[in-house]
């Protein structure tokens, strides 16, 4: 399967924040393993992509000073 619009763009976007292409090494690194961590979370049954949403929403929680 070939990478979406999306995956360049948030590689890209990753690359514009600073974060490495390539590791010490030689290999991808940050900018290309995050979207496809992004991919496999997606791809999953849908209980790893709301966990996450979850989670997200309590981190947010203390940024706010919601407790809902």
């Amino acid at each position: 399967m070939g990478k979406t619009i999306a995956w360049h763009a948030y590689s890209m976007y990753l690359r514009d924040k600073g974060y490495s292409e390539e590791s010490k090494s030689g290999n991808p690194s940050t900018t290309y393993d995050y979207p496809n961590r992004v991919d496999r979370i997606r791809k999953s049954d849908g209980s790893n992509l709301k966990a996450l949403k979850l989670f997200l929403e309590f981190y947010r929680s203390f940024d706010t000073g919601d407790k809902k």
